[in-house]
């Protein structure tokens, strides 16, 4: 488990950023020599300079991954899924991606 936070120093307007409130947390599993899974979450909560005229704007990310490897060879699979990336609720703040890679020592 991680925490942490930062203060943006801005004192201007009440839409002004204030700080930024992070939490996140990982686990890794290696299930044998050739194949590992792991799983991480991370949420960060946006708070503003006058906190009575704007309630805090949470971003979350939730990320899978896979990974094999044989001898030289290894292919590994991403998937990762944010919400409120630009911490906006709009649904084009929300993003997903899967990423399959394959790699090749020689």
């Amino acid at each position: 488990m991680q925490a942490s936070g930062i203060s943006t120093g801005k004192t201007v307007t009440g839409t002004d950023p204030d700080y930024y409130k992070n939490t996140s947390y990982g686990v890794a599993f290696n299930v044998n020599d050739s194949l590992s899974i792991s799983y991480a979450e991370h949420e960060s909560e946006q708070h503003f300079v006058q906190p009575g005229s704007n309630e805090a704007i949470n971003m979350d990310v939730e990320s899978w991954q896979v990974a094999y490897t044989m001898g030289g060879a290894s292919i590994r699979l991403m998937r990762q899924d944010i919400e409120n990336q630009t911490y906006s609720a709009a649904t084009t703040a929300d993003f997903e991606a899967t990423i399959v890679s394959l790699g090749l020592a020689f």
